[in-house]
């Protein structure tokens, strides 16, 4: 294929639409999924206090000792199984660019994060759609999509938008029978800690083909910093930290993640918080007459008609929301963060006034 051919085919791969105030700094954000709370003081006064004139002007330390040590403690899994990345998104890229081959099926559960698919067309696979049942995910119809073509299969727990989680019980069923047809998963648990329980770190080095993703960014509220990681065996962590990218954990992301277990008590703070409010949000979203889903994230996703006009009259008193009809299989809803109850409430003030005036 000529290079003009190349441009002319990945031109065609549409842009993901993410939530995030972009211009509108005034506005109420609900549209993103990050802590309220955060980020905790302590990280806050390391930066200040690391914000050096070397710290800028030299490389970053490459080979991210402390910080594997840091972060495989704060999820329990052994510092050679942890692989340093800038965001999550990055090392979700490195999977696909490791494992998605050119012509191949990927699977992938619908709606999830619009970043999957994007990866396997940039790559030249094809995305392969398992329709989730009132938000949740059926193992059986992943196993039945699985053909001699297919590479990889990408499955995020808990799902977004919908904050349903597949048990434990289900995944590792799933990661064995995948396990014996060579065929890897990504798991990406961006929003696991609402739901430790059911997380598959632990068994990471059980597991060539089992590949776990992990973000700090919501739990933790440092999105502009970006510093997520991915978890796998001993194994297989070798092969793809050695093909990430030099350099791709700056000074600043690599003092948080080097510290992210002295973060332990706000963490299981925003938990419990979190966990309040969403169920607070919950049951005064119901009473409106809205169907919500239950969720074990920290949002709530409701279906409702006409999203894109929601969002919008929203918007226009004050208020950021995610239209989800970007969603691949979701016609209309939306998807709300939960925040402070300050802030729910003036959420659902809003949202009573446009349904009930």
């Amino acid at each position: 294929m000529t290079y003009k051919k190349k441009l002319e085919e990945l031109s065609k791969i549409p842009q993901v639409v993410h939530g995030g105030k972009k211009n509108s700094e005034d506005k109420l954000d609900f549209s993103s999924n990050i802590n309220p709370h955060g980020p905790p003081k302590i990280l806050i006064d390391l930066l200040n206090a690391n914000i050096t004139k070397n710290k800028i002007s030299e490389y970053p330390d490459n080979s991210l000792i402390n910080l594997k040590k840091s972060l495989a403690e704060y999820v329990g899994v052994n510092q050679n199984q942890i692989i340093p990345s800038n965001g999550s998104l990055e090392f979700i890229k490195l999977f696909a660019d490791t494992f998605v081959e050119p012509k191949s099926e990927v699977i992938i559960p619908s709606p999830s994060f619009g970043e999957y698919e994007k990866l396997v067309l940039i790559k030249g696979g094809t995305p392969t759609s398992v329709s989730l049942k009132k938000g949740q995910i059926n193992i059986d119809e992943i196993l039945r999509k699985i053909s001699d073509r297919t590479s990889c299969i990408f499955l995020t727990n808990p799902n977004n938008p919908y904050g349903t989680v597949v048990k434990k019980k289900g995944l590792i069923d799933l990661v064995e029978i995948l396990n014996k047809k060579d065929i890897p998963i990504l798991i990406d648990e961006a929003f696991i800690e609402f739901s430790e329980e059911n997380s598959l770190v632990s068994l990471t080095n059980s597991f060539d083909n089992l590949i776990v993703s992990r973000s700090l960014t919501k739990i933790i509220g440092v999105a502009g910093i970006r510093l997520g990681f991915g978890v796998s065996s001993e194994r297989v962590s070798k092969v793809l930290d050695n093909m990430r990218l030099t350099w791709n954990i700056n000074a600043f992301a690599k003092i948080i993640g080097e510290n992210i277990i002295k973060c332990t008590d706000f963490v299981n703070e925003t938990i419990l918080s979190i966990s309040k409010e969403r169920e607070f949000l919950f049951e005064r979203l119901k009473a409106l007459e809205l169907k919500v889903y239950p969720s074990n994230a920290n949002f709530l996703f409701i279906e409702i008609d006409d999203s894109p006009n929601i969002k919008s009259q929203l918007y226009e008193k004050g208020i950021l929301v995610r239209d989800c009809s970007s969603f691949r299989g979701i016609d209309s809803g939306i998807r709300i963060a939960v925040r402070t109850r300050k802030e729910n409430e003036i959420l659902i003030g809003a949202l009573a006034e446009l349904l009930h005036g």
